[in-house]
């Protein structure tokens, strides 16, 4: 289980043997609490004083206040730095994301062979369909689809888990950048963040396509263009409104579609959008009839490029 509880390593800084307040019981050696409330605190003989804030002082407290409790006003220096501290601060995120979820892992093989499976077409019925000596009951194309959802099932928690090790890893850099005196301390436990982090991104990339992920933010980086919903071209669909509507709707689905190409073969989508669907024109109009392709000279052609421009070699995808 994870906490933010206070330890006697934690370097204090300029913080060191400030005087904070605290509750105990009448002995000596009673443990330190925050405020009257703590339930660990249950003497009827309680002792208010201000003692420095040092590893001893840290190490007397007891463990709820250690985690929650509020040892200066929330508006100091100090009371800004233990909640940086504290809840899902700085020492929770060094706990997370450090090494495999034992509850919630998995294997390097399987991580392959799902994205291996996943870089694959699909079984479809046709290509089944038919076939001679085969036995009824089995369905090849059922079982490919079955296998994809498992492996895609596996792709989301990949990258999901490598998402959430990225930003807990920033969390982690940013806290200590604003508490320098916390560097050396927090290095080695960074360290092992960067460590486990750098084994999601490679398992994480084994799911990406270079290309497709170029063609992605490509796609994504586009603006809306101009549409020509006034070209006679397209006056079999309706109104000039009509149009509009059509062409719009048509951009964001070639949109949507090419952002996520990177997941493979399953998700691919031509580069160039299709023309909208015959059966929405009008009735009592002609559907005009399809002739050669040109991105040159088709409106579309004009508003989307037939292809998107590829890199010269892949890139290095990382995180």
């Amino acid at each position: 289980m994870l906490d933010s509880l206070l330890t006697a390593d934690i370097p204090l800084g300029p913080f060191q043997d400030a005087l904070i307040t605290v509750r105990s019981a009448g002995s000596k050696s009673a443990k330190l609490h925050a405020g009257t409330t703590c339930t660990q605190l249950r003497s009827r003989d309680i002792t208010t004083t201000q003692v420095p804030l040092n590893a001893e002082t840290i190490g007397r407290m007891c463990s709820r206040c250690a985690e929650f409790g509020h040892w200066a006003s929330p508006d100091s220096g100090l009371g800004i730095f233990l909640r940086a501290l504290g809840g899902l601060g700085l020492l929770y995120q060094l706990q997370s994301y450090t090494a495999p979820d034992p509850d919630d892992c998995w294997e390097q093989d399987e991580v392959q062979a799902a994205a291996a499976l996943l870089r694959t077409d699909p079984v479809e019925p046709a290509a089944v369909a038919g076939g001679e000596g085969e036995d009824d009951d089995e369905d090849p194309d059922e079982e490919d689809w079955e296998a994809r959802d498992e492996a895609k099932r596996l792709r989301d928690s990949v990258l999901s888990t490598w998402r959430g090790a990225a930003t807990s890893l920033h969390l982690a850099q940013a806290a200590v950048t604003l508490f320098p005196w916390l560097g050396q301390w927090a290095e080695p436990k960074l360290a092992v963040k960067q460590h486990y982090l750098e084994v999601l991104r490679a398992q994480a990339a084994l799911f990406v396509g270079p290309e497709g992920l170029m063609a992605a933010a490509a796609a994504a980086a586009m603006e809306e263009p101009e549409l020509s919903s006034g070209d006679e071209a397209f006056s079999a669909i309706g109104t000039g409104k009509e149009v509009g509507a059509q062409l719009k709707a048509l951009w964001c689905e070639w949109q949507d579609e090419a952002g996520r190409g990177w997941e493979g073969p399953s998700a691919r989508v031509p580069t160039s959008p299709t023309a909208p669907p015959a059966a929405s024109a009008p009735t009592g109009r002609a559907t005009p009839r399809p002739g050669p392709r040109s991105t040159n000279s088709s409106p579309l052609g004009r508003i989307w490029p037939g292809t998107l421009p590829r890199p010269r070699s892949p890139p290095r995808w990382s995180g």
